[in-house]
């Protein structure tokens, strides 16, 4: 890894698997410009005034620090330093507040499901549910990204994980005010629950796995 980062020249793991490096390349130009500059309803990085920036959780409609420190990282990898200096300067403005003091023991905890195989409609039902069943714990919010069949009808809550053209990505953001899913361009297969005391198995019954 020092002698990568001296020359550097890392690993593309990409690469190394067959895929073309300008396809790599377009690929990493297409999330940039999604995720940066795209419209409203896609991008997370908003230009403030002319010296600062910011990365937006769309979750909550705030700035976070873990989104703030994220966008640095790709700027970095993506030799973005206007884009950097921005949120660098931003950060120290608008994240400036006193953290609030509390035992660990008190601290929200988070459940990670990874591959959640449902049609759209049963992650609706499912998110409803948990966030309403005391047994599932004080749930806060579940957010996340799943693949899924638009058209399933089948009931199986099975969708097939292929690349058909039949598939699209959404997002979930959801609280007991509101739940949104919505299109997304592209995502990470993973379901997060968020809140207190939280019971894994029956949150899992719920989700199918």
């Amino acid at each position: 890894m020092a002698n990568q980062f001296e020359g550097k020249k890392y690993r593309n793991m990409f690469m190394e698997v067959g895929i073309e490096e300008n396809d790599i390349a377009q690929r990493l130009e297409d999330i940039k410009d999604y995720y940066f500059y795209g419209g409203d309803d896609e991008r997370v990085y908003y230009p403030v005034g002319t010296d600062m920036g910011y990365i937006c959780d769309t979750g909550n409609n705030d700035v976070r620090t873990e989104g703030m420190s994220y966008g640095m990282m790709i700027c970095v990898q993506l030799d973005m330093k206007e884009e950097f200096d921005r949120i660098a300067s931003c950060g120290y403005v608008m994240a400036s507040y006193r953290k609030p003091e509390f035992e660990a023991e008190d601290a929200f905890t988070s459940l990670h499901f990874m591959n959640v195989k449902m049609t759209e409609k049963e992650l609706r039902e499912a998110a409803e549910k948990i966030l309403s069943d005391s047994e599932c714990g004080r749930v806060f919010r579940m957010k996340g990204f799943m693949r899924v069949d638009s058209d399933s009808e089948d009931g199986s809550g099975k969708s097939a994980q292929t690349d058909s053209e039949e598939q699209q990505w959404i997002e979930l953001n959801a609280t007991k005010n509101e739940i949104t899913i919505r299109p997304l361009h592209v995502g990470q297969e993973v379901l997060i629950v968020i809140g207190e005391d939280l019971q894994e198995e029956k949150i899992k019954s719920y989700l199918k796995i």
